[in-house]
C-alpha cells in the first residue's frame, strides 16, 4: 500500500504494529498470487486461487512495483512458459501422426511470443503507395513496341520517361 493508505485507514492512524501486519498481509496475498499463477497461467484464475477480489489489484501491484512485485511477477511468468515448454516437449514424444497440436501451439505462441510466435514484418505503407502510384502512372505511359524500348539502354528509357511525364503536366 502506498504510505498515504498506511498511516491512515477508516480516520484513524495506524499504530506501527497495525501498519506491519497490512504490509505482511500485502506480501502473503502477492506470494499467494505468484504461486497461483505459476500453475494456472492466467491473472483471473491466481487471483481466484489466491482469494484476492480482482485483477485490480494485482495491477496497482505491478504499477506500484510494491515490494518488488513487477520482477517478481514478470520471474514467475517465466516460470509458467518454462512449464508450457516442458508439456509442449513431452506431447511431442508422446504425439501421435494423427494429433492434433493447434492448441499447445496457440498457447506457447501467447506465452512466449519472442520465441515461437511466427515473425512478420509490418508493412511499410508508404512503400505500398509508392508503388501503386507508379503502376497507375505506367500504365498511362504511351505503348512503346519492343524494337524501340530494346533501341534505347536503359538510361535513355529512364530519360524518356521522365521526359513523357513531364510533358504530360
Amino acid at each position: 500500500m502506498d504510505e498515504d493508505r498506511l498511516k491512515i485507514i477508516e480516520g484513524r492512524v495506524l499504530s506501527e504494529k497495525e501498519k506491519w501486519a497490512r504490509e505482511q498481509q500485502v506480501r502473503d496475498n502477492q506470494s499467494s498470487f505468484l504461486k497461483a499463477y505459476a500453475i494456472v497461467g492466467t491473472i483471473r484464475g491466481a487471483c481466484s486461487s489466491a482469494g484476492i477480489a480482482n485483477r485490480r489489484t494485482v495491477q496497482r501491484w505491478v504499477e506500484a512495483d510494491q515490494y518488488g512485485f513487477r520482477e517478481r511477477f514478470e520471474d514467475t511468468k517465466h516460470i509458467f512458459r518454462e512449464k508450457l515448454e516442458e508439456i509442449a516437449f513431452q506431447r511431442l514424444e508422446q504425439q501421435k501422426p494423427e494429433s492434433n497440436p493447434v492448441l499447445l501451439i496457440t498457447m506457447l505462441n501467447a506465452h512466449h511470443p519472442e520465441k515461437y510466435r511466427p515473425q512478420s514484418q509490418p508493412v511499410n505503407e508508404e512503400a505500398r503507395t509508392t508503388l501503386l502510384e507508379m503502376r497507375r502512372e505506367f500504365a498511362r505511359l504511351p505503348e512503346h513496341t519492343e524494337e524501340e524500348t530494346a533501341e534505347l539502354t536503359i538510361d535513355q528509357q529512364i530519360d524518356k520517361t521522365i521526359k513523357d511525364k513531364q510533358n504530360e503536366e
